[in-house]
């Protein structure tokens, strides 16, 4: 009788086996579980996309009184903004911008232009607004911190901007909880990251929110293999998730958030029960095409405890989802790459790589991250 193991790979931990087949797989092969009727392949060497909170425009920012404002123009703009919130903006900005023909050295013209630009995708104008005002201002913490992670601040400027402010002040929250997500979205300092994310667990929480930095240090923890601690921070996450919460939609995503990024957790560092148990919560409906790795995750652990069942069910409900945005964008890779993915976990090595090869090919004229992986891919399944 030939034994089946299941390798469950990550970069992270250089495609090490994070566990063998249990005793109930191996009666399952003997006959005694109808489900078992697929041999499956390694998963594809990746980490599951853990969600997390990005930096989003300042609207919780409050535009700034003018202290020289004869004209009224300032003191306008910030009661449009207050009566019509985002409809307000462009009139806003033409009066902040009168206002600075008229007088260029009223500094918080320069700070209100910024944020309603920021807010309205003028990163650009946005960050020469944060400069001027800053050359007026120079020790101003929270314009530095605005400027930093203001969408086009390059990644090494941005970090001399929180850097500068921090020293103005180190008990300012935001600078930590800002640096950390640009640290781990733009400058792969995952380290650091955790490190900014537990100093600004120690602040008080102004322009963020503690369910913010728990999910988010869970993945920068994740992604420097501290598994116990990224399980620990979700589950603190999923406990917060009232205080933050403004209806019960609300704390069904966000706790949904939480426990979905354990459970691929789980997952990958080789705990397949609890893996299995946390997706469930997650995986109650038809997968939109963006969840679908999480189908695929689950029904590895599926198979780990002995779920041959689920996890054919779970692998065809992909196979069928890939299909469909075949169909519909077959000129994408994703779907041949996700239908890959189904194929191999069902043991067709003959599938899997067909559509692997078809995903190389529209894949060719990049040249790209993720055309070398499928190389790789169709390399280690054609081995």
């Amino acid at each position: 009788m030939l034994t089946r193991r299941v390798f469950i790979l990550c970069n992270l931990l250089s495609a090490a086996l994070l566990g063998s087949v249990s005793d109930a797989l191996l009666a399952a092969e003997s006959g005694d579980n109808l489900g078992s009727t697929f041999q499956p392949l390694p998963l594809r060497r990746q980490l599951p996309r853990l969600r997390h909170f990005t930096l989003s425009p300042p609207y919780w920012v409050a535009l700034r009184p003018a202290q020289f404002d004869p004209d009224g123009l300032i003191h306008s703009a910030i009661e449009i903004i207050d009566r019509e919130s985002s409809d307000g903006y462009p009139q806003a900005i033409d009066l902040l911008s009168r206002a600075i023909d008229r007088y260029p050295n009223e500094p918080t013209a320069y700070f209100n232009r910024a944020v309603c630009r920021d807010i309205t995708v003028d990163k650009r104008g946005a960050i020469a607004d944060y400069t001027r005002f800053l050359t007026l201002c120079p020790e101003d913490t929270e314009a530095y911190c605005l400027r930093a992670v203001t969408a086009r601040r390059p990644i090494e400027l941005a970090l001399a901007d929180f850097e500068r402010a921090i020293q103005l002040d180190n008990s300012y929250g935001f600078a930590f909880y800002a640096r950390g997500i640009r640290r781990m979205d733009d400058a792969c300092d995952a380290g650091g990251a955790v490190e900014d994310f537990s100093r600004a667990l120690d602040r008080p929480a102004v322009g963020y929110d503690y369910f913010s930095v728990f999910l988010n240090r869970a993945v920068a923890r994740f992604d420097i293999a501290d598994f116990a601690g990224a399980v620990a921070d979700c589950t603190e996450a999923a406990i917060r998730v009232q205080s933050v919460a403004r209806s019960e939609f609300d704390a069904q995503f966000l706790r949904s958030m939480a426990l979905t990024n354990r459970g691929l957790i789980y997952a990958t560092s080789g705990n397949a029960k609890a893996a299995v148990v946390d997706l469930n919560a997650y995986l109650d409906e038809k997968p939109q095409l963006q969840d679908t790795h999480i189908c695929i995750y689950r029904a590895y652990a599926r198979i780990e405890v002995g779920d041959w069942i689920g996890a054919r069910s779970d692998l065809e409900l992909v196979r069928q989802v890939a299909t469909e945005d075949i169909r519909s964008h077959s000129l994408f890779p994703q779907g041949y790459l996700l239908r890959s993915d189904a194929l191999a976990g069902l043991g067709d090595r003959a599938g899997a790589l067909a559509d692997l090869q078809k995903a190389a090919d529209l894949l060719s004229g990049f040249k790209n991250e993720v055309y070398r992986e499928t190389l790789e891919r169709i390399q280690e399944l054609a081995e």
